[in-house]
Order: C-alpha cells, then sequence, then structure tokens
C-alpha cells in the first residue's frame, strides 16, 4: 500500500527496481491508474525465469511504459570480499 499511495502524491521521473516480482505488478498498475504516463519504470532482474514471469503479469497496457530488463549478476570485488551484482 505504501508504494501505492507514494506513487499517487508524488509524480517521479523514474522509478528503478533491483529484481522483480509482485512489486514490478503494483507499481505498473499504479503508474496507470494514477496516469504517470511520464515516469520511466525501470526493472534488472538477474533471472530469467522470474523475468519472463514478471513480464507476463504485468497489463498490455504497462508493457510499454514499465522496461524489463535481464542483467546478470557478475563478480564485483569491494577491498576484501567478492560478491556478485548488477553490471
Amino acid at each position: 500500500m505504501q508504494l501505492i499511495r507514494l506513487i499517487q502524491k508524488t509524480p517521479y521521473e523514474a522509478i528503478f527496481e533491483f529484481g522483480s516480482g509482485s512489486s514490478t505488478v503494483i507499481i505498473a498498475k499504479a503508474l496507470q491508474v494514477f496516469e504517470r504516463t511520464q515516469t520511466l519504470h525501470a526493472v534488472f532482474e538477474h533471472k530469467s525465469e522470474f523475468l519472463e514471469k514478471t513480464r507476463m503479469l504485468l497489463p498490455p497496457a504497462a508493457q510499454e511504459q514499465s522496461q524489463l530488463y535481464f542483467t546478470p549478476l557478475v563478480p564485483y570485488k569491494e577491498t576484501v570480499d567478492i560478491y556478485k551484482y548488477y553490471d
């Protein structure tokens, strides 16, 4: 509900998500309902199966505004630790 309220009250220029799923669908629908057609919605997902599942759940009217990108994780080293992150 907080996501919906924020979108209703605030005309964001862009919304970026790292990871796709139910929040992606909620944001996409809220952007449509509140006519936030100028807001860029970019979603980065590192698992192709989740990306496709989310893409199938998006309403047809939201598929152009909500751009989903497949972005595999790559090793990232910060000082001593190495972990995977978006490239």
